[in-house]
């Protein structure tokens, strides 16, 4: 059995399975399913199944850096100085902001860090369709008057990507209308 010693010599059934688990795991092009046999509670071995993807999307602002972490660091103003419209409403809860999207999609949105010397922002998300989501968006000044702003999430599963990737482009050119308005 490929080198995989059977734990119990009168269950094959179990012997197939543990052997089929480790011969997936040893395999790194493996599709398929998330283990269900003796390996199931153990998440890392669920993860290693897992494709995690990723969506980073960057564009240049032509308003001056300080002013665009100043919009963007208000996590709790996102409907009324970064993506209005995109987003609706923005309340904070302790540090937690729930946020209600234009399309009535509320998610809880954990703030993990608000670094002012790197002008950056990471935040995860509760209550949408990922079952993990992480994100970061990053301020850096390009020349006077202009800076560029980079959004990176990393989500699972990935086959929502294209929706995650679809919001951000549209949550991005909100940004980028608003920010140059000087809003």
């Amino acid at each position: 059995m490929d080198g995989v010693r059977s734990v119990s010599s009168h269950v094959p059934d179990r012997r197939r399975r543990i052997s089929a688990d480790f011969r997936e795991d040893r395999d790194p092009g493996y599709q398929g399913r998330l283990a269900t046999g003796p390996f199931a509670s153990d998440l890392a071995f669920q993860l290693r199944r897992a494709t995690l993807a990723s969506v980073t999307r960057k564009m240049e602002v032509g308003s001056p850096p300080d002013d665009v972490w100043d919009a963007i660091r208000d996590v709790g103003a996102l409907h009324t100085r970064l993506v209005p419209g995109f987003v609706v409403d923005t309340r904070i809860e302790g540090s937690t902001r729930i946020v209600t999207f234009g399309n009535g999609r509320i998610v809880r949105e954990p703030i993990v860090t608000i670094d002012d010397g790197a002008r950056r922002i990471v935040w995860t998300s509760e209550g949408g369709a990922a079952r993990h989501y992480n994100a970061a968006i990053q301020v850096v000044p390009v020349s006077p008057g202009v800076c560029s702003v980079t959004w990176t999430a990393d989500f699972l599963p990935d086959d929502i990507k294209l929706a995650i990737s679809s919001a951000m482009d549209a949550g991005m050119a909100v940004m980028k209308k608003t920010l140059e308005k000087g809003v």
